[in-house]
């Protein structure tokens, strides 16, 4: 028979169980940064099984495709793994397509304007410098310019004549209006930091891809006028940098 504290004892044990329960219930419910990363460890799972099939790959892009909008962060992240699946498969005809496939889909997607930007012009940058080694694509035109239109949307993204100055001012002071004032001061020299990081940041990754892009990638062998003028345009060079890319071949 139950005594009376052991009744209890259980029914305490019945209500701390229902009580953690609620708790997990309430976290996995409240944490969509958990249902993001259960989709895309389920996506990476599927690509590493795949590792061996190239078609098992494919198959995989269009749920890819649908990460995209809500993000973009992880898409290109994910992305950069199934190209690296794909690279390990011999050059067939299957091979190539998918590839092509996946670079199609990485180049039209434009650069975000909000916090993901450095994210995602990193991780396309890392996708970009892969493909532009394959023996095949490092030799088609149309994806230089394109290579090309990821620079130039970067170039975009800086402000020009950009003041780099943040704003100056004393926190101190007796008056209620003028420390109102000063509280929306700070916060809004808060916001014009983070644009100060973010134009250093673009300037900064514009100065590291730019000569890669002009100078090292390969570049067909025989040089063509209208392409050169067509890449030129694509990523926004200035004149010292056409010079430049001409220069290639004038050796």
């Amino acid at each position: 028979m139950f005594t009376r504290q052991s009744t209890n004892l259980a029914m305490k044990f019945i209500h701390l169980q229902i009580v953690i329960s609620i708790h997990i219930l309430f976290f996995f419910a409240a944490s969509p940064v958990n249902a993001t990363q259960l989709v895309f460890q389920d996506l990476s799972i599927k690509i590493d099984q795949a590792s061996n099939d190239v078609k098992a790959v494919t198959a995989i892009l269009p749920d890819i495709e649908k990460t995209f909008e809500d993000y973009p962060v992880d898409y290109f992240k994910i992305n950069k793994q199934a190209v690296i699946s794909l690279s390990k498969f011999k050059n067939t005809k299957l091979r190539d397509d998918a590839l092509l496939t996946l670079w199609t889909n990485i180049m039209r997607k434009s650069l975000p304007t909000n916090e993901n930007l450095l994210p995602v012009i990193e991780s396309k940058w890392e996708i970009i410098q892969f493909f532009l080694t394959d023996q095949k694509l490092k030799q088609d035109k149309s994806r230089l310019i394109e290579a090309g239109n990821f620079l130039g949307s970067l170039r975009t993204k800086i402000i020009t004549n950009f003041n780099d100055r943040a704003m100056s001012f004393s926190a101190i002071s007796s008056d209620a209006e003028e420390r109102a004032r000063i509280k929306r001061a700070m916060v809004e020299n808060e916001k014009r930091n983070l644009e100060i990081k973010m134009q250093k940041d673009i300037k900064y990754k514009d100065w590291v891809y730019s000569p890669v892009l002009i100078s090292d990638v390969p570049f067909p062998p025989k040089k063509d006028e209208k392409f050169l003028a067509e890449f030129a345009q694509a990523a926004r060079l200035s004149e010292d940098e056409i010079k430049k890319l001409h220069q290639r071949y004038d050796k």
